[in-house]
């Protein structure tokens, strides 16, 4: 199986981003109560048209919101998998991790986006030094990094 690039957790679901897909996964009392903590989403980066974020302020909660493109557009159309814009909150203490969330996933729209066809190594060199960003930022750790990289070059 697949590890995430990253991942966060906020309010009302853990978000984890892969290589081609951003997966939901719901928590919370509330979708406990509901059922939908059971409820596990993939969506396709390609099916992402933008990503809008607000920070979080003292007395309020932050969001990230994922813009899908309206389901008549997409290449795969399976109604039992059909989704809406994605939100999910957070508290100012769970920012960082979604800040650095949202600078890997708009790395990785803009680069399929280009469409300029791109070795799998200068990706993995774009994510290293993505990553090497990340640490100096303090928003991941050492450990994280070295993981990560040993994933990406294969050791």
């Amino acid at each position: 199986m697949e590890n995430a690039l990253i991942e966060a957790t906020g309010l009302n679901a853990r978000i984890s981003l892969f290589r081609d897909v951003v997966r939901m996964q719901r928590t919370g009392v509330r979708n406990l109560l509901s059922g939908a903590s059971r409820i596990e989403n993939d969506v396709l980066i390609s099916q992402i048209v933008s990503v809008h974020f607000r920070k979080a302020g003292l007395l309020s909660n932050g969001y990230i919101e994922f813009i899908l493109m309206p389901y008549h557009q997409r290449r795969e159309r399976n109604p039992e998998n059909e989704t809406e814009d994605i939100v999910v909150s957070f508290r100012p203490g769970q920012q960082k991790a979604f800040e650095a969330f949202r600078e890997m996933l708009e790395a990785k729209m803009t680069s399929a986006g280009a469409g300029r066809p791109s070795s799998p190594a200068s990706t993995d060199l774009d994510q290293l030094e993505k990553l090497a960003s990340l640490l100096d930022k303090g928003i991941i750790t050492e450990e994280e990094f070295g993981r990560k990289k040993k994933q990406l070059l294969g050791l």
